[in-house]
């Protein structure tokens, strides 16, 4: 019989399509999550639609129950990303051995 872990975390991207082109108006992506356990320790990274990893947004980040982190489009080296999907990954692993690791795409348009 296959067994399948329950994942005890959510998130999801706002707006799934944005423009960091700084007019007002979607310039950022908000990545919006809840935990249903305390304690955890978060990794956020963005990659192309390639799988190549363009920005490490969090690295082993202490996070509460539920709150948000934002993209404002940006490769590690600040430039912004060129048009294109991405993929936001989200890591997580907390002290009652619960751990997983959420994906969801977004659509970066300039």
């Amino acid at each position: 019989q296959y067994f399948k872990p329950q994942i005890t975390g959510d998130f999801t991207l706002e707006p799934k399509v944005f423009s960091p082109n700084m007019d007002g108006y979607h310039d950022v992506l908000q990545i919006e999550y809840a935990f249903s356990s305390s304690n955890n320790i978060v990794s956020i990274y963005i990659f192309n639609g390639d799988g190549t990893l363009i920005k490490t947004l969090q690295k082993n980040v202490s996070a509460p129950l539920e709150g948000y982190f934002i993209w404002d489009g940006s490769d590690e080296n600040g430039a912004i990303a060129n048009s294109g999907i991405y993929i936001v990954v989200l890591n997580y692993y907390n002290d009652n051995g619960e751990g997983g690791q959420l994906k969801q795409t977004c659509v970066l348009s300039l």
